[in-house]
């Protein structure tokens, strides 16, 4: 909740699912993937292209950066 909304973060796994709590006010360019696995967001985004086994788009303004991969695992942004 203190983490400000244009934020940057680059989470990387191997075998193991990322649950990602955002600030409320998230503002950044989002890109999620998984090799298998699911994403999922309870946020709104703009998505660019398709959604699958990857996401990548825009919540809020876009000012900052989040980047998460897992090779094995599901993805979640809250």
């Amino acid at each position: 909740d203190t983490a400000p909304a244009a934020c940057n973060a680059n989470i990387t796994t191997n075998v193991g699912s990322i649950e990602f709590k955002a600030p409320p006010q998230l503002s950044a360019q989002v890109h999620a993937s998984t090799n298998i696995g699911s994403v999922k967001t309870a946020r709104p985004i703009t998505v660019v292209g398709k959604v699958g086994k990857s996401i990548k788009g825009t919540i809020g303004s876009g000012e900052g950066k989040v980047l998460l991969k897992t090779n094995i695992g599901s993805i979640e942004i809250n």
